[in-house]
């Protein structure tokens, strides 16, 4: 296997893979680390099968089959996926999640993108100030892979697929921070590398909070891990595990293992760890466990999400 498909691989399948290890840990208090789960063992709050994907997985496949059939960020096309997901109402779509979906219901028409000020999660923003929940950077990856050849337009994407659910700016920042790092791993930077990188860009910002996300990776004690849903918390824990663990599962199990937003936490984490120890680093038995449906899907995913990643490359520098 080639290095471009080892990373998008590892995105793809990683993020799909810390869900699914998480999800039965979800809504749950940390565990001692005698009594830690390491293996795919179903149940939970929520009753899951062992190996079974959340609305992580769910919406972000939506992502990665719109780039699959329209080669570019299409706002109708997404929102139909995950409307389609989204009715009846599944037992894991996130509260926000569903109010934003739900307010887009209200405007059919999709035969243009709104934004700003009519965007109906924008709007919805103005009438519920200070929501920012992680249920966008749970699923923002595929962007990285399909846009690893154009930073600026990943940028532009994620910022999109960002706000047509949750546009408060720290969810915004929370994509872009991972997506960035995630595209990275195609240019060949190492983790610390791409966390210096990274630390410098938020270090612009006037905002301390973003700047606390990345400054605490490689020193944030394991103990102090909490995630509890607000889209910062996930992307600090997140940053911890894949910055201070030298493999994909230690980095991992360590995490979904302090519980609460388990599979969300999991997902992010594992799309990094999955770009940066490449696919072969996941273990066999978790990736077993997706089942075949899932693995094809997976697989086919992240062949395509490359494939248009590349083509899009070839069709810049032509021009």
């Amino acid at each position: 296997m080639d290095k471009l498909h080892d990373i998008a691989l590892g995105i793809i399948v990683g993020a799909a893979v810390g869900d699914a290890l998480g999800a039965p840990l979800e809504f749950l208090l940390p565990r001692n680390r005698d009594n830690w789960v390491v293996d795919m063992i179903g149940g939970g709050v929520l009753k899951w099968k062992p190996g079974e994907t959340t609305d992580d997985t769910a919406m972000s496949l939506a992502i990665a089959e719109m780039y699959i059939e329209k080669k570019a960020y299409h706002q109708g096309t997404v929102l139909a996926k995950w409307e389609a997901w989204g009715n009846p109402r599944p037992k894991d779509m996130g509260n926000w999640t569903h109010k934003a979906l739900s307010k887009w219901a209200q405007y059919r028409d999709r035969s243009r993108d709104l934004r700003g000020s009519e965007n109906p999660a924008v709007i919805l923003l103005t009438q519920n100030p200070g929501s920012a929940g992680n249920g966008a950077v749970m699923r923002c990856m595929p962007t990285a892979v399909a846009r690893f050849n154009d930073e600026d337009l990943l940028v532009k994407e994620t910022t999109w697929l960002a706000e047509d659910t949750h546009p408060d700016p720290r969810c915004i920042v929370s994509c872009l921070v991972l997506n960035k790092l995630l595209r990275w791993a195609f240019d060949g930077l190492s983790k610390s590398e791409a966390l210096d990188r990274i630390t410098a860009e938020i270090k612009q910002l006037p905002n301390l909070e973003y700047w606390d996300v990345v400054d605490s990776a490689k020193t944030h004690p394991w103990e102090k891990w909490d995630n509890k849903g607000y889209t910062l918390d996930t992307v600090k824990c997140a940053l911890a595990a894949w910055a201070q663990n030298d493999s994909f599962e230690e980095g991992l199990i360590k995490v979904v293992n302090r519980g609460n937003d388990a599979d969300t936490v999991g997902a992010v984490a594992g799309s990094l760890l999955g770009a940066y120890h490449g696919f072969e680093s996941i273990p066999q038995r978790w990736w077993d466990a997706l089942g075949e449906t899932m693995k094809n899907r997976l697989v086919s995913n992240a062949n395509a999400l490359l494939e248009v990643g590349e083509t899009y490359g070839q069709q810049t520098k032509r021009s």
